[in-house]
């Protein structure tokens, strides 16, 4: 990308987020979804049937939640059956 001309810049970093195992996703996940859980986090192509969601979480595009309860906390892009 440098060879064609990209042009990088640094950023700044407020706060580190790992994800490195099991417990450090979880608290990403946790900080993540609590920043943004005023917004708009289900897309309009998600399937709900039969299910909780505890809010907040993140669920994607086409993404089918049925007879199960998820959250807080979650971030799906797959499909859930319980």
């Amino acid at each position: 990308m440098k060879k064609k001309g990209t042009a990088f810049h640094t950023g700044n970093v407020i706060e580190w987020l790992d994800c490195g195992n099991k417990d450090a996703t979880v608290s990403t996940n946790q900080r993540i979804l609590e920043f943004h859980k005023n917004e708009k986090l289900t897309d309009d192509t998600a399937v709900i049937e039969n299910s909780i969601i505890i809010q907040p979480c993140y669920l994607g595009a086409n993404v089918r939640i049925i007879n199960s309860i998820i959250g807080p906390h979650v971030f799906s892009w797959r499909k859930f059956h319980h």
